[in-house]
Formats: C-alpha cells, sequence, structure tokens
C-alpha cells in the first residue's frame, strides 16, 4: 500500500442530517466490503484503502491514508463518493 495521504470533501445534502448520511454510507460501505465505523463526528473505515472521517457542520473530510499504488486516486474518490451520498 502506498503511504500518500489525500483529502476529498462531501456536503452533506440540504434537509439532511449528517447522522442520516452515516447511516447509509456505513450500509453502502458494508455492501462494498468497506468497514466504516464513527458517528456523526468522526470515525475511519478500511477496505481497498484506509483512512477516517471528520465532520464539520454540513461537510464530511474524507482522508485516505493508505491505498494500493496501482489504484488511481480517481478510483477511490468515486468509491468514496459513492459510499457518503
Amino acid at each position: 500500500m502506498s503511504c500518500a495521504e489525500k483529502t476529498f470533501e462531501v456536503e452533506v445534502p440540504e434537509g439532511e442530517s449528517a447522522d442520516a448520511l452515516l447511516k447509509r454510507a456505513q450500509d453502502a460501505a458494508r455492501a462494498a466490503g468497506i468497514a466504516l465505523v464513527g458517528d456523526a463526528r468522526g470515525g475511519s473505515f478500511r477496505g481497498t484503502a484506509e483512512g477516517s472521517y471528520v465532520v464539520s457542520g454540513r461537510l464530511i473530510r474524507v482522508t485516505v491514508t493508505r491505498k494500493p499504488g496501482f489504484v488511481p486516486w480517481g478510483v477511490i474518490e468515486g468509491s468514496l463518493r459513492k459510499v457518503f451520498r
């Protein structure tokens, strides 16, 4: 795994709470084989890539701390955006 680090931001949709978004994210992560643990303040994930997330108001900052070197960042970001949608 590569030790490069990159942060992506996901906005909580209008009219929705971070709790509701994260509940959906946990379900989507589980279906994709990703372990996502945490709450509406922050947590971590582990799958093809590993990292953490922090909730700040209506913004979720997802930081990838480890990923396979052969997997492009675009693939990692796309997968995370599908989980945190």
